[in-house]
């Protein structure tokens, strides 16, 4: 399904509403209107038996532009009848009014009957239709929203804020076929991350069992005369890391020195600013500074490696591609490698000599052929789940404000 197939263009008279226009058969109405508002609650703590029951209960961690099918925590009939929390009927539209920005005026929909706390409001009406449509236009206009706030240092939202904030509303027909195109949408994206979660399960046991030699690979056919295309044998070589490739550093560059450009700088924490030059293309990189437990990670593309990140160069004819793959497999041990007080870096001494099993060459480029591939599907749905969120974010744009009107 594309947007030219479900759209078309029509030319109503049209009115405005806040830094747009909209179509003069819509109707501009305040959120406290239209549904009301209403927050929940938190059951006292130290009551053990207000908790662990079986009624759902939601924090704002779980408010992300989401369903929410599941929750961390549960309460029961008694913390519910003592505290202000609420039950919300599944389908209910919920909002993070609490939170410094990081949160705030995210919102999501219940999937499951559930309690919130005190840091969320819900939207009560009983149209689903409605509800899903208001869904898509809250999230459209989160921006705006997180900038809504009481005065005070916490700039939180309220229900008085929210009561009296403005929304685009068509007609109802439109809202059910805007809510089931952007709907549709949502069931593609939900459906690739799927995809990608179980292709990166999948490399994830391919790594487990031929980095570890506990599955061997058949020789490729170029080898098929020496010795019938049997299975890699023989014991795997305990090698020092430094004996198996050189470890390059990446090179001090400061932002503000050099002109920004269409190469990203990667460090130990990501990227951060862009350059016009690069060092380094399609590697591992290694956190040296500040480390995390996840300290290695692949860039793919040209980039430039500063100095809080290290790469590494195979010697003496070992796969370039198998080592990288071999040193994420093991960042676990390379983070127990760091050293220091309070900022934990890595000692690059204890990195260089840390033990390493290699198989021949050949094996290797065979391992490595067989991860690059999984690596490759894992790529090709991320690559769709983008195109798909960009394609939603262009949907949302036109549709929630009326500049496209969706086949009757």
């Amino acid at each position: 399904m594309d947007e030219k197939s479900i759209m078309k263009k029509i030319r109503p008279h049209r009115k405005p509403f806040q830094n747009t226009t909209i179509p003069e058969d819509w109707e501009v109405k305040k959120l406290g209107e239209i549904c009301k508002l209403k927050s929940g609650g938190t059951p006292l703590r130290k009551k053990e038996t207000y908790w662990n029951g079986s009624i759902p209960w939601v924090t704002t961690t779980l408010v992300n532009f989401n369903t929410i099918l599941d929750t961390e925590e549960f309460i029961t009939e008694e913390g519910l009848k003592n505290s202000s929390a609420n039950i919300f009927p599944k389908g209910t539209t919920i909002m993070a009014i609490y939170g410094q920005g990081i949160t705030r005026g995210k919102v999501a929909q219940l999937g499951i009957d559930a309690s919130t706390n005190q840091a969320c409001v819900a939207f009560l009406k009983g149209d689903l239709d409605f509800q899903r449509y208001l869904f898509f236009v809250l999230s459209y206009q989160y921006s705006k929203l997180r900038n809504l706030s009481n005065d005070g240092s916490q700039k939180n939202l309220s229900s008085a804020l929210l009561s009296n904030y403005k929304i685009p509303l068509p007609p109802l027909p439109e809202q059910r076929a805007i809510a089931a195109c952007l709907s549709t949408w949502d069931k593609a994206i939900e459906l690739t991350e799927q995809i990608i979660t179980q292709k990166e399960l999948r490399k994830k046991g391919l790594m487990q069992q031929l980095l570890t030699g506990t599955v061997r690979l058949r020789s490729p056919a170029i080898e098929r005369s020496r010795n019938g295309g049997k299975r890699f044998s023989g014991e795997w070589k305990e090698v020092k890391l430094g004996e198996a490739g050189e470890i390059r550093y990446g090179t001090r560059i400061v932002k503000g020195r050099v002109e920004t450009g269409i190469y990203y700088v990667y460090g130990g924490g990501g990227k951060t600013f862009t350059t016009k030059e690069y060092n380094r293309e399609n590697c591992l990189v290694i956190s040296r500074f500040a480390m995390s437990q996840e300290c290695t990670r692949f860039v793919t593309g040209k980039f430039y490696l500063n100095d809080s990140g290290l790469s590494i160069g195979a010697l003496n004819g070992n796969s370039q591609q198998f080592l990288e793959y071999l040193l994420q497999f093991n960042q676990h041990r390379i983070y127990n490698l760091r050293a220091g007080g309070a900022q934990q870096n890595l000692n690059v001494s204890s990195f260089r000599n840390m033990i390493l099993k290699l198989p021949f060459p050949i094996e290797q480029t065979a391992i490595a052929s067989v991860l690059d591939r999984a690596t490759r599907e894992v790529q090709l749905q991320e690559e769709k789940l983008a195109a798909l969120k960009e394609q939603k974010k262009g949907l949302m744009q036109v549709l929630l404000t009326g500049k496209k009107r969706l086949k009757s």
